[in-house]
């Protein structure tokens, strides 16, 4: 997640920021996959495609959180009656640092699209999409901005910044939905922390009085698309970076983080 905690646990060091044509092959295979599974009616592509500890989350027209797990979705896609494939389905871009990257995706149906942020991790040397957020809109709605909600969730990582140069436990966990996991890869396995976890060892670190030094933190990119959000922000410490990639949400008007990946990348 954090340089501080990749020195409270052990993290695998991934390689440098890797574009290689090998690796978005890779990805675009996944995604495709996940496109062919609600095209074509097929369960065994969502697995194939996604972790099976998998949450989707997306906000309701209420404004609530509502998550969907890949067994319910799979069950759901199995006993659908017709097959209702996308008018059209694109990847908009793809982020790639080491083992973990991020996707946007575009599906446009007859009278609505969706567009999702999709979070994947490279697990035993396989890409997997880990976690996934998503809006439901009008066909044609452009990829627009509106700069309060970009503002709200630029304060949203500063203040995370904040918290983890002050060890700040309680006020990290704030920010995150109760629901919210951080995943990484370790030895090549897929690794799941809940945020309350982390905000334990961070109170318990300012107990003993260790805090981070000397660590630059940067919001690298940030793209948001009505009711969810996506970031990337890395620390810097030496010549060691931890890139995190966040998923957000906006629930009845504040925005959360609901899912985290980090990476330990050379510099």
């Amino acid at each position: 997640m954090i340089y501080l905690l990749c020195m409270l646990m052990t993290c695998s060091a991934a390689a440098a920021v890797d574009g290689s044509s090998a690796d978005e092959a890779a990805i675009r295979r996944v995604v495709t996959s996940y496109f062919r599974a609600g095209d074509e009616g097929r369960p065994d592509l969502l697995y194939q495609a996604f972790q099976p500890s998998l949450v989707m989350y997306s906000v309701r027209p209420e404004g609530d959180l509502t998550g969907l797990d890949l067994a319910r979705w799979a069950k759901r896609l199995a006993e659908a009656r017709g097959l209702q494939p996308a008018h059209r389905r694109n990847i908009q871009w793809i982020d790639i640092h080491g083992d973990a990257a991020s996707v946007e995706a575009l599906s446009v149906f007859e009278d609505h699209q969706f567009r999702d942020f999709l979070s994947l991790l490279k697990v035993q040397g396989q890409w997997r999409i880990i976690g996934k957020v998503f809006v439901n809109q009008p066909v044609n709605a452009a990829a627009a901005e509106n700069p309060e909600d970009v503002k709200a969730v630029r304060e949203l990582i500063e203040a995370q910044f904040d918290a983890m140069d002050r060890n700040d436990g309680r006020r990290l966990s704030a920010l995150y939905d109760p629901r919210a996991l951080s995943f990484s890869v370790t030895r090549g396995e897929l690794t799941a922390v809940a945020m309350g976890e982390w905000a334990g060892r961070f109170d318990e670190a300012a107990a003993r009085k260790e805090f981070p030094e000397g660590v630059t933190r940067r919001i690298d990119r940030l793209a948001v698309r009505g009711s969810v959000a996506w970031a990337s922000f890395s620390h810097r410490s030496g010549h060691r970076v931890v890139v995190d990639t966040a998923l957000f949400a906006k629930v009845h008007e504040a925005w959360r983080a609901v899912h985290l990946t980090y990476v330990v990348v050379a510099d």
